[in-house]
């Protein structure tokens, strides 16, 4: 039986996150029967009682993202003790440039500071978060897990690294799935991200094929759920575009339930580290969807509609045209991708998490083994 704890984000902005990450492979776990302990970040970052009575008492520590000075006495806290420590992340903060607003802190090194009145101003870190991230695991952990084929290659050679996919809870999808179903009096193109897919959406040419498509298809619509700056940047009329705010992870099943097809447009080399979850949540509900072939979804390629990336196609002119057809071909022949994405079920069940839970044993006995050999 593992002992693990995990230590994970509760602020609401990585709540999506820490759900894929932590908790739905620690409810697997747990289901096997193996001890996992959940607990807050901010237990980790006091180096709180609590925190070090189960620590003290875990085969594993992870640790998800934080990895800034605050973090780092902990850490070495637990080095110092022979406890095996891997920190989880699934965004590539070495190459945030000023297309995502996370630049200012991961390129710039700047935060803002507040003080009373209402004054703030900006001021640049003694130390940048990337050195500290990565003198972080360098010097006080045994390495690193990702979910990204890429963020594993780009990493490898910096310190030992572990490529976790994001398995699915597929018993809360499969709950809603026919509970919920689109309305027929429209077809929905639907999609949900946050603020730093504004990029994916201007550089991926979806934008211009969301305009044609729905001049010539009049019972189109987009909906968009999440940041309603995604939504601004769909340029067709209100009575043709809807938009749902942010949901909590265990209802964003029921949004998916909405989509009559689904879309993953990506660009630029930060979203080829993301990892697979829309491809395999939109096979899971036997959602139709259109994806823009980036690496990151390589897995997918025999499931769904593709686009090419600028890689393939530089002018962006070119790649809207080619979302256009796409979006009009599964529009078109909808019961034929309907049919062809309920077909591919079993390919998202191979990532189901309770099936996969022998896989994530693995990874965590052999980062147990590398840890305690690095000591």
């Amino acid at each position: 039986m593992l002992h693990i704890v995990r230590f994970f984000s509760d602020g609401v902005s990585e709540l999506n996150s820490s759900n894929w990450r932590s908790l739905i492979p620690s409810r697997a776990l747990i289901k096997a029967g193996h001890n996992v302990q959940l607990l807050y970040i901010k237990h980790w970052m006091e180096n709180s009682e609590k925190s070090r009575r189960i620590c003290s008492e875990a085969d594993l520590i992870i640790l998800e993202r934080v990895m800034v000075e605050e973090s780092l006495y902990t850490a070495r806290y637990w080095r110092e003790r022979k406890k095996p420590i891997v920190v989880d992340y699934d965004d590539a903060y070495q190459i945030i440039d000023n297309t995502n607003l996370a630049h200012k802190f991961w390129g710039k090194g700047e935060v803002e500071i507040n003080i009373p009145f209402g004054v703030k101003f900006e001021k640049a870190l003694d130390r940048h978060p990337l050195e500290q991230f990565k003198e972080g695991i360098i010097k006080y952990c045994t390495g690193a897990t990702m979910p990204s084929k890429i963020l594993f290659e780009d990493w490898k050679d910096k310190f030992p690294c572990w490529y976790i996919p994001n398995y699915i809870d597929s018993d809360r999808y499969l709950s809603i799935k026919e509970q919920v179903k689109p309305d027929p009096k429209y077809i929905t193109i639907g999609y949900g991200g946050s603020l730093s897919h504004v990029p994916s959406f201007k550089y991926s040419g979806i934008e211009e094929a969301f305009y044609r498509v729905c001049q010539k298809r009049p019972k189109v619509r987009i909906m968009i759920c999440g940041d309603k700056r995604l939504y601004d940047r769909v340029p067709v009329p209100e009575d043709r575009k809807i938009f749902y705010n942010y949901v909590k992870w265990n209802e964003w099943g029921y949004m998916l339930g909405k989509f009559d097809i689904g879309i993953a447009p990506m660009a630029l080399r930060y979203d080829s580290s993301r990892s697979f979850i829309k491809p395999l949540e939109y096979t899971m509900m036997g959602i139709p969807f259109v994806a823009s072939k980036t690496p990151a979804y390589a897995d997918w390629y025999n499931v769904g509609s593709w686009v090419p990336m600028e890689t393939e196609v530089p002018e962006i002119e070119k790649r809207s045209k080619l979302w256009e057809q796409s979006l009009l071909d599964v529009i078109d022949n909808y019961d034929q991708h309907k049919q062809d994405a309920n077909s591919k079920f079993e390919m998202a069940m191979r990532w189901d998490v309770d099936r996969c839970v022998g896989e994530l044993e693995n990874s965590y006995q052999d980062i147990i083994k590398v840890g305690k050999e690095r000591m």
